[in-house]
């Protein structure tokens, strides 16, 4: 496997990583759930849910969009050449 591949694969790995742990409820994430629904009424703790919720899908799409940008120079990469060139 190239750098390229290589550094791309560790890339994707790490962002992954990083955001299951922040779904499946790191101690970060539990700290600010718990501190909300401590300091909070039900209707306004619902509408930070939903913001978090909506924040971290926005991340996941921004990372998605980050890791599309090396797709063009891998697949050359490893294709070992241009898409076009015949």
């Amino acid at each position: 496997m190239s750098k390229l591949s290589t550094l791309y694969y560790a890339h994707v790995r790490e962002k992954e990583n990083g955001m299951k742990e922040f779904i499946n409820g790191s101690e970060g994430y539990t700290k600010l759930i718990d501190f909300l629904q401590n300091h909070l009424n039900a209707k306004d703790f619902m509408q930070a849910e939903e913001l978090i919720t909506d924040l971290v899908e926005i991340t996941r799409e921004e990372g998605f969009k980050e890791g599309t940008k090396y797709l063009y120079g891998l697949n050359i990469e490893l294709s070992g050449h241009e898409p076009n060139e015949e």
